[in-house]
């Protein structure tokens, strides 16, 4: 099984699971990852195997070990690793729409079916509401755009106060969209303050993540 808890400040979830379940999920991710025609270059391929990492560092109990508790010992132990919401919802997304162009098995679906079970589970329990998960599945995740809209998106979203972390997630899942630049063009007044092209070209030169505060 996979699932979630909550983490501080906003700045995504920790995505937990048991051994098996994790090692299948890693498993399937590097499948796609190497047999999905819609991840035409490697860079497409890399960072959607930036959470197949993220799930091996869970299971090989080198993030966080969750141990039962006495009245559920039978349930046996669980891994966790945090993931950040800008990116691990665009993982998870781009992970749906490549095994779209491949062949899949009931094993590779319900694997994806669990992994979108938790992150819908932990996106309304931290952010709340229905707007946010409308915006997600809505997510058009073409590879060669979403992937290097990435980082910037990342920066920006973390660089922002707790408050604005809840508030903005879902703008910054809107400007994966590629009419974004667009869009803002007709009314910059209607994003969140920091959402601009401008903005995003600047964060893009960081060499690194602002502080999760997780």
């Amino acid at each position: 099984m996979l699932d979630f808890k909550r983490v501080k400040s906003h700045a995504g979830m920790k995505l937990v699971g048991d051994y098996s379940t994790l090692r299948g999920l890693h498993e399937l991710i590097h499948k796609v990852a190497s047999s999905s025609p819609l991840l035409r270059e490697a860079s497409q391929s890399e960072f959607l195997l930036g959470l197949a990492y993220d799930v091996r560092k869970a299971f090989e109990r080198q993030r966080d070990i969750i141990k039962p508790r006495r009245y559920a010992a039978d349930a046996g132990v669980w891994y966790g690793v945090n993931v950040l919401w800008p990116v691990f919802l665009v993982q998870v997304r781009l992970l749906r729409e490549a095994m779209g162009f491949m062949p899949t098995d009931e094993r590779d679906q319900g694997l994806a079916f669990l992994l979108e079970h938790a992150t819908l589970a932990g996106l309304k329990a931290d952010i709340g509401g229905n707007e946010i998960v409308t915006q997600w599945r809505r997510l058009r995740c073409n590879p060669a755009s979403v992937t290097v809209r990435v980082d910037a998106r990342a920066g920006i979203f973390l660089s922002w106060s707790d408050t604005e972390r809840k508030t903005g997630l879902g703008q910054i899942l809107d400007s994966f969209d590629p009419m974004f630049e667009f869009d803002y063009e007709r009314g910059p007044k209607s994003w969140q303050a920091g959402i601009s092209p401008a903005s995003f070209a600047m964060a893009a030169q960081w060499s690194d993540y602002p502080d999760p505060r997780w």
